[in-house]
């Protein structure tokens, strides 16, 4: 499903949910749901068509976020994830194919 589609407040905590798999070595900054609408979710290279979520039950559990240089057209993938109880069924995948749709 495209992420303008989404419920943005159940993809914010999917995003919380996998803050904890990130690799590095220090912790990351905790974002507040208005920081991170504004700097990720509503980033204005960040395409809302271009980017999906695979949802169950009404949440979303993966997703492959797409930002998109309006002046070259080239796009750039932003992040793909999923939530550890869903991981290796092949959700990621289903997310970067609707991309690439």
């Amino acid at each position: 499903m495209p992420y303008a589609e989404v419920d943005v407040l159940a993809l914010f905590a999917l995003e919380l949910s996998l803050r904890a798999d990130e690799p590095g070595e220090d912790e990351q900054r905790q974002l507040t749901f208005e920081e991170w609408r504004e700097d990720l979710f509503d980033a204005p290279d960040l395409t809302q068509e271009g980017s999906f979520a695979v949802v169950s039950s009404g949440e979303p559990v993966s997703y492959a976020a797409l930002s998109v240089d309006p002046s070259t057209g080239r796009g750039r993938n932003e992040r793909t994830a999923t939530a550890a109880a869903h991981r290796n069924r092949g959700l990621a995948t289903l997310a970067k194919l609707a991309q690439l749709r």
